[in-house]
């Protein structure tokens, strides 16, 4: 079933919350999940 011609013009012009771009978001994601991986190498690193 087709979208309304609308609601896809609004689902497209959709902007994410707290950034201009999807790639902000997307950027904050990648930052943070490397944020984990140097944790969760610093916790091996220490615990070993």
């Amino acid at each position: 079933m087709p979208l309304d011609p609308d609601k896809e013009r609004r689902i497209l012009r959709d902007r994410p919350p707290f950034f201009r771009r999807w790639s902000g978001v997307y950027g904050v994601v990648l930052g943070f999940l490397a944020f984990l991986v140097l944790l969760f190498y610093l916790f091996t690193r220490h615990y070993r």
